[in-house]
């Protein structure tokens, strides 16, 4: 009996072997040649001109931000735009320009068939803020276009300046020698890409849904050439970009009694203290991690460059996901691609050295699809019962994290003793294990954030409720 037992184990194991080095046969193995130069592509003239690009402090600004900051950007973009038409002139010749929402760029290079649908080539001018104080820590300062060691540096060079001139450079290429697409190809460089595209991309999408304009097909910001993107995959890889995720701004806002600084309540108390304890528990539970999807389908075609072991692992993900996962897990750029990642961003507090502020907030931003926000596999902000149940003050009421309001985007930490009223907006918040609701005062949709999780542990929410 033991024998037939183990034979029949032994026979599963030869089995599974068989299934595994199959899989991994059946994929074709790359054949890598050495990279060959482009002679009608001037290498040193295109990293020239992305090094001039990027010297243009082409920064988009908050709402409320510094006038004179703002002013010094729009004569950025203004800069930069009359640049392009000065170093491209058979692309500035060969297309037709259009100026939307004050500094997005359209361009249109019509096609020899206007019966076929125009593709768009898309990329952004803008770029983010250097955070104050830290342009000294910079290899190279951030708006030098410094080219050195092999690389051009600054501010923009790989979002999104470097694939802007990319598109450019091929496009100044092929009109210099009188080529015009059977298809129009239009250009979008966005000016507000950054901060959320609102004057700029948004009003473009409006203005050819407008004119009915029916698109091929969009190119976006795309990837990188990345080295190293899997273990055994040393071969460069073009990054093309099929999926993105979605994202969404949550501001949480702690409120205590205010107060002198010599008197203060207990530090966990305080709105500061509450604000970093629900910081630090939506830190601490991390939604889930799945190779699925576009993250998936890459993996599976990088194995063609990988090992004969690598590519085993990679070739059977339905038996190997949780070591790739695991291995994923381990880098913050890999990582993003298995789960939504949440980054508080923007902290604001008291502005007077002995005043303890009777609020505090900060901003996550979290990247996922909206729906995953929105319901199933996790909340957006969620905290831990400690050890031995909820704590509790002498009155009776949750210490800290009492309950929960979420007002669009904005997630209200407060405690019930100093603040029980709400106004404006329907709300569900919670309290222990309570939910109190009230009555929808406008028509929007609102959702209830859970504090607690599930009893059977982090990432098993239900849905969030939801009303109008």
């Amino acid at each position: 009996m033991l024998k037939r037992v183990l034979a029949g184990f032994a026979g599963l194991i030869i089995l599974l072997i068989a299934v595994l080095v199959g899989r991994t046969l059946a994929v074709p193995v790359l054949n890598v040649e050495a990279a060959g130069q482009a002679a009608s592509i001037d290498a040193e003239r295109a990293a020239a001109h992305l090094a001039e690009a990027v010297r243009f402090e082409t920064i988009s600004h908050q709402r409320g931000a510094d006038a004179a900051a703002v002013a010094r950007s729009d004569a950025a973009f203004t800069g930069f735009r009359n640049w392009m038409d000065a170093t491209y002139p058979a692309f500035t010749e060969a297309t037709s320009r259009e100026i939307v929402g004050g500094h997005t760029l359209f361009y249109t290079w019509a096609g020899s068939d206007a019966t076929l649908d125009p593709v768009l080539l898309m990329s952004h001018i803008d770029v983010v803020p250097i955070a104050p104080g830290t342009e000294d820590q910079w290899e190279h300062p951030p708006f030098s276009g410094a080219i050195a060691d092999g690389y051009v540096w600054g501010r923009g060079t790989i979002d999104n300046k470097g694939s802007l001139i990319a598109m450019v450079e091929a496009a100044e290429l092929l009109a210099a020698r009188g080529f015009r697409p059977v298809r129009s190809i239009m250009f979008a460089f966005g000016h507000d890409e950054e901060i959320g595209g609102g004057t700029g991309n948004k009003v473009l999408a409006e203005l050819l849904q407008a004119r009915g304009t029916r698109l091929h097909w969009v190119k976006d910001e795309g990837g990188v050439i990345g080295h190293g993107m899997l273990p055994g995959v040393n071969t460069p890889v073009a990054m093309i970009g099929v999926a993105e995720k979605g994202s969404i701004s949550l501001d949480i806002v702690a409120y205590s009694r205010g107060g002198h600084s010599s008197m203060p309540s207990p530090a966990a108390e305080t709105a500061i203290g509450r604000l970093a304890r629900a910081l630090e528990r939506i830190g601490d539970a991390p939604f889930t991690s799945r190779v699925d999807g576009a993250t998936r389908g890459m993996i599976e075609e990088l194995a063609q460059a990988a090992p004969f072991l690598q590519r085993l692992v990679y070739a059977n993900l339905w038996l190997f996901e949780p070591v790739v996962r695991g291995v994923m897990e381990k880098s913050p750029t890999s990582a993003a691609q298995i789960h939504t990642t949440i980054a508080p961003t923007i902290i604001e507090g008291g502005n007077k050295e002995n005043v303890l502020p009777p609020e505090a907030r900060g901003r996550q931003f979290p990247h996922s699809s909206a729906r995953q926000c929105r319901d199933g596999n996790g909340a957006c902000a969620r905290g831990h019962r400690r050890p031995g149940g909820q704590d509790r003050t002498a009155a009776g009421h949750p210490r800290g994290l009492a309950g929960v309001e979420h007002r669009r985007r904005r997630l209200q930490v407060f405690d019930p003793r100093h603040r029980r009223e709400f106004s404006g907006h329907d709300h569900c918040a919670l309290s222990g294990r309570r939910r109190h609701r009230q009555p929808p005062l406008s028509s929007d949709h609102r959702q209830c954030v859970p504090l607690h999780p599930h009893p059977h542990g982090p990432g098993r929410h239900g849905p969030l409720p939801r009303h109008q």
